[in-house]
């Protein structure tokens, strides 16, 4: 029985979950495809949108900052938390999102939920049977 309780507990630590989102990285300075509606392609192919981010963050520059003129839009992904869904400076509004892939416009990856009830269901029916 304790080889069954031990069998349950690695195949439990095997499953691993993480969340991460995929941002679009782009600068309009750059990739026309950057300005507001976002018109890039968004396919798992495209270089554009990058996996392993926590947050997502889309910035409009409305003054001129170095080289970004006025009109510059500028999305990229961070590992920060959103503080705040919009924040507005002297140079830039920054908007930050958390709640799906591609959201500064995010794919939360993670072992599939079928996957891990059906191995604490299998741990369980296995503790059963080998506790008779």
């Amino acid at each position: 029985m304790d080889i069954t309780i031990f069998s349950c507990l690695i195949i439990m630590t095997m499953i691993s979950t993480t969340y991460e989102l995929n941002c679009i990285v782009c600068s309009s300075a750059t990739n026309i495809d950057c300005y507001d509606p976002y018109k890039g392609d968004l396919s798992i192919t495209s270089s554009v949108s990058q996996p392993g981010f926590t947050s997502c963050h889309k910035t409009m520059y409305w003054a001129n900052m170095g080289f970004f003129p006025s009109g510059t839009v500028i999305r990229e992904g961070s590992n920060t938390v959103c503080n705040t869904a919009e924040s507005t400076g002297s140079l830039a509004t920054l908007y930050c999102c958390s709640n799906k892939d591609n959201c500064n416009n995010a794919m939360t990856h993670s072992a599939l939920l079928i996957v891990t009830v059906s191995s604490v269901l299998s741990c369980l029916f296995i503790k059963q049977i080998f506790s008779c």
